[in-house]
């Protein structure tokens, strides 16, 4: 947290959705000398510490430049029941992004970071089968971690966010878009929330968050309770690259097809997008 008092309110965040490039951007944005993002990447002030208050959520913006766009993102924000009401009580003239990616390898995108980071033992396919129970239970850390099918259902997280904030203060964007045309995402989004689209950083474009494999679970453990420099110091050694894009098997590709496809022709006119991109 930014010593020095308390920071402006939240010009623009960044809500959702997982594992859709919201790190990228949040790394670009951060190079934009008109844009000062929270000293916290993910905050989860609407979500997680709301109780913590006012006084605790502006301290992470404390030290903006007078005039710049400031900001965070916390991709939780979108598929969490409650955030977006406490958002719009309490930043109701924020400026909305949102990225949202194909479910299908956005579900398991999310469940390769759960593998990786030695929080699930589940194949795919039987994580997906145990989801329901698993979300049943209420625990917050599990709806956050094992929510891998459900966070794909953006129609209704759309339209709940759509009943807070009018249309012209949200900006949806495809992954495969920041993917594919990084510079003119950027652009679009930096006009957006207020800053100059022509000055775009280097960076863009650069991938922010690969898929990283621990070479030792229990190195892991040990480190996550060691002091921050010397936790990410360990960490760096502990971890190997992996697969960014390993293949899903078909029958579950077919499963999770058919559970989404009810809401696709919804989606795709809410959006305004021919969803053809992503897998049916």
């Amino acid at each position: 947290m930014t010593a020095g008092g308390l920071g402006p309110p939240p010009s623009f965040i960044i809500a959702g959705a997982m594992r859709s490039g919201t790190t990228a951007l949040t790394s670009w944005l951060r190079l934009h000398p008109g844009v000062h993002m929270s000293s916290t990447k993910e905050v989860h002030f609407f979500d997680r510490h709301y109780d913590l208050g006012w006084p605790w959520y502006a301290e992470h913006f404390a030290g903006a430049p007078p005039g710049s766009a400031t900001g965070e993102a916390t991709p939780n924000y979108l598929y969490h029941p409650e955030a977006v009401t406490r958002m719009a009580t309490d930043v109701p003239a924020a400026r909305i992004v949102v990225l949202l990616r194909d479910p299908i390898a956005r579900a398991h995108s999310h469940y390769l970071q759960r593998l990786t980071r030695g929080g699930e033992e589940l194949s795919f396919g039987d994580a997906l089968a145990a989801e329901r129970e698993r979300l049943a239970s209420g625990d917050e850390l599990d709806r956050a971690h094992f929510s891998y099918a459900d966070r794909g259902h953006y129609l209704g997280q759309l339209e709940r966010l759509l009943e807070h904030y009018p249309r012209e203060a949200v900006s949806i964007h495809l992954f495969e878009d920041l993917r594919d045309s990084p510079v003119e995402v950027f652009r679009a989004i930096a006009d957006f929330i207020g800053v100059d689209p022509t000055t775009v950083p280097e960076a863009v474009g650069e991938q922010a968050n690969a898929y990283q494999q621990f070479r030792s679970l229990r190195v892991r453990a040990v480190a996550d309770h060691l002091p921050g420099p010397l936790r990410r110091a360990v960490g760096r050694l502990n971890r190997v690259e992996v697969d960014a894009y390993p293949e899903v098997e078909p029958a579950v590709v077919e499963r999770l097809a058919a559970e989404f496809a009810p809401e696709r022709e919804a989606l795709a006119q809410l959006l305004g997008r021919d969803l053809h991109e992503w897998r049916r």
